[in-house]
This record gives C-alpha cells, sequence and structure tokens, in this order.
C-alpha cells in the first residue's frame, strides 16, 4: 500500500497487481472450509486490495475483480470492488455492468433492504464505464441506475444515478422525462 500510494511500485507494478489480485479474491475465491466455517474470509482485507487495484487499473486485474464480487458476501469489500471496476472503465463485453447490478441486486435481497454505501459504489461504476466506453455497456446498468434513482435512497443517490443516465441520455437522444418515466 505504501509504495503504490507514494507513487513508488515503478518496475514492481505488474508483480504488484498480481500479488493484489490473488489477495483480493481471499476468502471467495478460494475459501479454506474448517467445519463449516471458512478460516480465511477477510473482507476488510479484500476491500483494501481492490482499492489498491483502483489505484493501479489495470484490465489485467478486471477479470478478478468480476470473478471476486460475483461471488462477494460483505457489502463494504463489494463497494471496494465496485470503486476498482468503474476505475478501470473498460466493459467492452458488459461482463463488469452485469456483475455490479447483479451484486448489489444480490446483496440487497440478502439484507432485505437498501444497502445506500454499495448502491453509491455501483452508481460510481457504472459512471466510471459509461465514461470509457461511451455508452452504458449493458442494459443490466441501465435498469439497476434507473432502480436506483426510483429507490428509497438519499438524495445525493439518487441525484448521482440521474447524473449518469443525463450523460449517457444525449448520445440515445433521450430527454430527462424519458429516463424518469
Amino acid at each position: 500500500a505504501g509504495r503504490i500510494e507514494s507513487g513508488k511500485a515503478g518496475k514492481s507494478t505488474w508483480y504488484v497487481r498480481r500479488l493484489l489480485e490473488r489477495i483480493a479474491g481471499v476468502g471467495v475465491l478460494n475459501p479454506i472450509v474448517e467445519g463449516a466455517t471458512v478460516i480465511n474470509d477477510f473482507p476488510q482485507v479484500r476491500a483494501k486490495a481492490a482499492a489498491l487495484l483502483a489505484a493501479l487499473p489495470s484490465l489485467g486485474a478486471r477479470t478478478t475483480l468480476i470473478r471476486v464480487l460475483r461471488a462477494e458476501s460483505d457489502p463494504v469489500a463489494a463497494a471496494s470492488e465496485m470503486t476498482a471496476l468503474g476505475a478501470i472503465g473498460s466493459d467492452g463485453d458488459g461482463a463488469a455492468t452485469r456483475a455490479v447490478a447483479e451484486s448489489l441486486r444480490r446483496l440487497q435481497a440478502a439484507v432485505g433492504g437498501p444497502l445506500p454505501r454499495v448502491a453509491r459504489a455501483a452508481v460510481d461504476a457504472i459512471g466510471g464505464m459509461v465514461r470509457y466506453e461511451g455508452d452504458i455497456p449493458d442494459p443490466e446498468g441501465l435498469s439497476m441506475l434507473i432502480s436506483v434513482y426510483r429507490g428509497s435512497y438519499s438524495k445525493g443517490i439518487r441525484d448521482a444515478a440521474l447524473a449518469v443516465l443525463e450523460g449517457w441520455a444525449p448520445s440515445r437522444r433521450l430527454r430527462r422525462v424519458d429516463i424518469l418515466v
């Protein structure tokens, strides 16, 4: 973390990124089970690894982050993984957009209500992908943004979803009223 945050990863950037990808999946992609308990489930460590990957955006980390996010059960770690995917931005195949939308839906269903931190991270992630791709990479992203805008979130989260939608809409010749209806 110190090397990345100080900008001194240098020639070891590739190695550091690969190490962070492995750490981001600890307990999710490679669970170690004793009895009925996963003993290597460290969501705070996964969240920090994803945050550091966001500081070293790489298409190579994208696949790992998608896999981890699809299996993630911790909202804080999921929010960090979404943020990292948004920092990478590239989503030509829509896989990251689908993973973000599916994860938000799955985590909210698990707790039985809205998760503001995760919703904000999901909106910001889709926003990063829209800026990179010039489009919402998958229809699931559009549905998710509209759902967040219409959901029981704070005005700030709802406004962030609307801003992403409005930034995308001109290229689709949509008006604000088309988005909100």
